[in-house]
């Protein structure tokens, strides 16, 4: 049975190779769609780890509704409740917004539409770095960050307009920064004031986001976490840097998820499709064979036999076709990351991730798949009696072919009547956007119930010949 198995691989080589290609192309796809956002959260993820630079602790308001990526401002005397707290080195007061937009020569925002425009004050001996200049100290001063000072040509000393609300407003470049060991942040921008400006310009009169502690290097970040909470009650939450940072960048990660989830389901469909050609392929295979299969089971083989070695067929296809395709999924994902720097989607710089379950998923989908498409196949074939196969009668039941047919049908129908409930649902754009899933679930339906009825007549009428 394994020369048998071998000899059936080798000798269909082109069916196989068309086979083999639909494998390794939704399964590239997969790959490819897991490596490209996996890299793009990993830079963000770089960004927003280096804005805590220097911090041990972060406080902020606790959030009613336990969301902590988006609390609400606290009183700017909370700085000195927390300055009092044993174990404090130092406490500063904190404020951002995403509303801080540099305007160009030209007139032109810079950044803006994806990536944030942040706007911070200014915390001395926080994140900060200076690159050059001095810290902002007035009502019309401002630090850039130097990345995007070197991509738009601006120094200090320069005059830029700054887009906050209202009009925007002339500021001076006294200085430029970055956070940590990074000062360039792809297409985000940060303009930095001090907190005076910036609660007047953010609209923060009395208040801020937030508190910067850093601890007395005698004291542990868990102890220090916990006598702050104490102090200052339920009404705050205090979070380490770590934590802190996983909740500022919580919102990008979820709009990335949507995105992943978006680009799956395109996958997905590619990889349905490679599965019913995989079906059809070894309907074929399987059929043109029937008289080998017969023989074989009149010189001893059993059916479990006649199984595994179809599955097996199937598992050697899938493994190598699989194994390519991941590797091409990680060179399409790199390609596709540098296509969007090259359609201007300014990205932080990262190298290309490649994380095990991108590994474990594409190999299992694409393994998965073929052997679970083969295996009825395989179930038919040595369900044949050995004489009937060998006489080439492979008789079929009309019921079973009708039943096939009608659930097909109804598959189709239900998927045309979630796909038109979707459609009708989405009167704009925003519309769309909320009833992805249904339309998605819709169209998945009608692919399904429209190929499951034509494989249905093609193989009914392949072995009525």
């Amino acid at each position: 049975m394994w020369k048998a198995t071998i000899r059936g691989l080798v000798a269909r080589k082109v069916r196989l190779a068309l086979t083999a290609l639909a494998i390794l192309l939704g399964v590239s796809f997969v790959s490819a769609t897991y490596v490209l956002t996996d890299t793009v959260k990993r830079s963000f993820d770089a960004v927003f780890a280096q804005t805590l630079t220097n911090v041990d602790l972060q406080v902020q308001g606790a959030s009613a509704l336990g969301d902590r990526s988006n609390p609400g401002r606290i009183p700017d005397a909370t700085v000195d409740d927390v300055r009092a707290v044993p174990g404090v080195r130092r406490a500063e007061g904190f404020l951002k917004t995403t509303l801080a937009t540099f305007v160009d020569a030209k007139g032109d925002d810079i950044g803006g539409g994806g990536p944030p425009t942040i706007g911070v004050s200014w915390v001395d001996g926080g994140p900060f770095r200076l690159t050059d200049g001095r810290a902002p100290a007035g009502p019309r001063q401002v630090a850039m960050d130097a990345g995007t000072a070197a991509k738009h040509g601006f120094a200090v000393g320069d005059d830029v307009r700054v887009l906050l609300s209202g009009a925007a407003k002339r500021f001076r470049i006294v200085g430029l920064f970055g956070f940590g060991d990074t000062t360039d942040f792809g297409a985000v921008t940060f303009a930095a004031f001090d907190l005076a400006t910036a609660q007047r310009e953010f609209d923060a009169r009395s208040a801020i986001d937030a508190v910067y502690v850093q601890r007395d290097p005698g004291v542990a970040t868990a102890v220090l976490q916990q006598r702050v909470q104490t102090a200052l009650g339920p009404a705050y939450d205090v979070l380490t840097a770590q934590q802190a940072t996983l909740e500022v960048g919580k919102p990008v990660r979820q709009f990335l998820g949507f995105f992943t989830d978006a680009l799956l389901g395109f996958a997905a469909i590619g990889v349905v499709v490679g599965a019913f050609i995989i079906f059809n392929t070894f309907t074929i295979l399987v059929t043109q064979r029937t008289r080998e299969l017969g023989l074989l089971r009149a010189m001893g083989a059993t059916g479990g036999q006649v199984v595994r070695s179809v599955v097996l067929e199937a598992f050697v296809l899938a493994a190598v076709a699989s194994s390519l395709g991941l590797l091409a999924g990680i060179g399409l994902g790199a390609g596709l990351l540098q296509l969007l720097r090259d359609l201007g989607l300014d990205l932080p710089d990262t190298t290309t991730v490649l994380l095990a379950r991108t590994v474990v998923v594409s190999l299992a989908v694409g393994i998965g798949v073929t052997v679970v498409a083969a295996l009825l196949p395989a179930v038919r074939a040595a369900r044949v009696p050995p004489v009937a196969a060998i006489a080439d009668v492979a008789p079929r039941a009309v019921g079973g072919f009708r039943r096939r047919v009608i659930a097909g049908l109804l598959v189709l129908a239900a998927g045309i009547a979630a796909l038109i409930y979707g459609l009708a649902r989405a009167r704009d754009v925003t519309g769309l956007v909320d009833q992805v899933q249904v339309v998605a679930i819709g169209a998945f339906g009608v692919l399904v119930g429209r190929a499951g009825v034509i494989l249905e007549l093609e193989l009914f009428a392949l072995e009525c010949r």
